[in-house]
């Protein structure tokens, strides 16, 4: 896996969602220290005495879109507005600096009954009369200020009082630190699954387990500082395993026009591009399966868009989009192509590949039914599938790989016959024929070092199709080698293929096997004493001369 840029407790820390608890202590804005700056400078911020009237002004400390003094609020959950006074409804806007993000986030004050059930803070909404009003603090972020929003005049008139304002000390004050660690913990049990070792599967079971103790100890028994090494330990312990076969990440050299899918935002827009835009997408269709973790959230996928307004019809044939919406779990995309187990959300691309003409394009990832989700991993699953001819080609676009359990061979083209050469690792991009003992299944290993391969084949992207130049390995008529592919028929994604243009021949076969062919791909590696020519055509009636029998040079005479 490669280096993760912020450390699983980072992301807790700006994402994790912690709950209220009873009230201990009130402590008042002016008494807060100040996180950035000086303490005299936040306390100078705020007005020197209650009640506080509030207009179209900045109510205390500031709302600039750079840092600048601001108070640690960390270890409280909500901040309290006692209203009074009442005169006009009017939103309050609420500023609060993400040191982590470097920016500010904007979030707005609500009725302090119902505060649980609130899915978005940052929506605007008024006070519409006295009462407590509180905000959700963002787990690691900073107060910075208060405002009523849109205009920058003050008016002459109250909208309403504030008659009081403070934050109230949970009853464990270690709970947002044990509920951050929480979602690290999370994390980590996701991620364990696609751990390829036993030995990096202990390693982050122990660093999990570990975690989860020092969450169950009380809190003269540990301390924050405990808290954040445990969540530490479990991101270390991820950064330290390597995927299992078959696995690898959706990267931004996987997507066109420079669209970069950004892991860990909290957001219902997009990831991806700020729109469902037809010409900007992540080509997935070589691969067999899209799997995306989440910490908080349902991704909807929104992929295939065939016109610049197209949407999900109630039916394929009607359809200019595939819309995958975990909300919906009644559309026929849905239920189609989506598995769900709990966090992890998994495409089928090969069925969608096989609706779509070959094509499985994600536009971009949002929120369900406009939701905020907090995407943390995109990986993608492939292998070679092997038929009972026990060859086959292979190519990825993006990644390099080696090729595990089969043998794979570079290909070269000349005079009328391939050549074939065996490899290991298989850069990006390149073609090569595939080799196996028995029929199956076979994943390659992604993100190696490739080897610098001389192959004439190339990898399809889905749209290659026959067009008098085209050919794709079979064991047809002639036996096993390449054959011209019909007009208008398209070479699957992944699958490598030949461009022969001058040729006239349907068919191609392979040079002597002391060029590096492996007889087998002659026969199929049956004992069946079947003859084949050097160019690896069936021969019924041999005449004099050199042929391939059982996978054995024989000469007739």
């Amino acid at each position: 896996m490669g280096k993760i840029t912020k450390s699983l407790l980072a992301l807790a820390l700006l994402f994790g969602v912690v709950g209220g608890a009873k009230a201990q202590t009130e402590t008042d804005l002016k008494d807060l220290e100040a996180a950035n700056g000086t303490t005299e400078a936040w306390v100078a911020s705020i007005p020197a005495t209650y009640p506080i009237d509030v207009k179209d002004v900045t109510i205390f400390g500031s709302d600039a879109s750079s840092q600048t003094t601001n108070a640690n609020v960390n270890k409280y959950d909500y901040i309290y507005f006692e209203v009074t006074n009442f005169a006009t409804a009017h939103p309050v806007r609420i500023f609060f600096w993400d040191p982590t993000a470097n920016a500010r986030k904007d979030w707005y004050i609500k009725p302090v009954e119902g505060k649980e059930s609130v899915s978005d803070w940052s929506a605007s909404s008024n006070v519409t009369g006295n009462g407590t009003y509180c905000v959700k603090i963002p787990t690691g972020a900073r107060l910075q200020g208060a405002k009523g929003p849109w205009t920058s005049s003050a008016t002459d008139v109250a909208y309403f009082q504030f008659s009081k304002m403070y934050v109230i000390e949970p009853t464990d004050p270690l709970a947002v630190p044990k509920a951050n660690l929480q979602i690290v913990i999370d994390l980590g049990n996701a991620q364990n699954s696609f751990a390829k070792t036993a030995a990096s599967f202990q390693v982050l079971t122990d660093a999990i387990t570990a975690a989860q103790a020092e969450i169950l100890k009380s809190s003269p028994e540990t301390d924050e500082t405990k808290l954040s090494n445990a969540g530490t330990a479990i991101t270390d312990a991820i950064n330290g395993f390597v995927y299992q076969d078959g696995y690898t990440k959706l990267t931004k050299g996987m997507a066109n026009n420079n669209v970069d899918y950004v892991l860990n935002a909290s957001t219902g827009l997009p990831y991806g591009t700020s729109g469902v835009d037809m010409n900007t997408y992540a080509e997935l269709n070589e691969f067999d399966q899209f799997i995306v973790l989440t910490s908080a959230g349902k991704p909807r996928y929104c992929m295939n868009r065939k016109t610049s307004s197209g949407q999900i019809g109630a039916d394929l044939a009607s359809s200019e989009m595939i819309d995958i919406n975990p909300n919906n779990s009644n559309t026929w995309a849905t239920e189609k192509y989506q598995t769900i187990d709990e966090n992890k959300f998994t495409l089928d691309i090969k069925a969608i590949a096989a609706d779509w003409d070959g094509l499985a394009r994600l536009n971009c990832i949002k929120g369900a039914n406009y939701s905020n989700v907090t995407v943390t991993d995109m990986l993608l699953y492939r292998t070679i599938a092997v038929g009972d001819a026990k060859f086959a080609t292979f190519g990825s676009l993006y990644k390099n790989a080696k090729l595990n359990g089969v043998t794979a061979y570079a290909a070269k083209y000349s005079a009328g016959k391939v050549t074939l050469t065996e490899v290991t690792n298989v850069p990006a991009g390149k073609g090569v024929v595939v080799e196996a003992a028995a029929a199956g299944s076979y994943a390659p290993t992604f993100d190696v070092a490739a080897d610098g391969i001389d192959t004439d084949l190339q990898v399809s992207n889905g749209t290659v199709e026959g067009d008098g130049t085209i050919y794709v390995l079979a064991n047809g008529t002639n036996g096993v080698g390449f054959y011209k592919l019909a007009d208008g028929v398209k070479v699957p994604a992944g699958k490598a293929y030949l461009v022969i243009p001058a040729s006239a021949r349907d068919f191609i076969g392979f040079a002597d096997e002391a060029t590096g062919i492996s007889t087998s791909l002659m026969n199929n590696g049956k004992v069946n004493n079947e003859v084949f020519n050097l160019k690896g055509q069936r021969v019924s009636q041999p005449t004099k001369g050199l042929y391939i029998v059982n996978g054995k040079k024989v000469v007739i005479k």
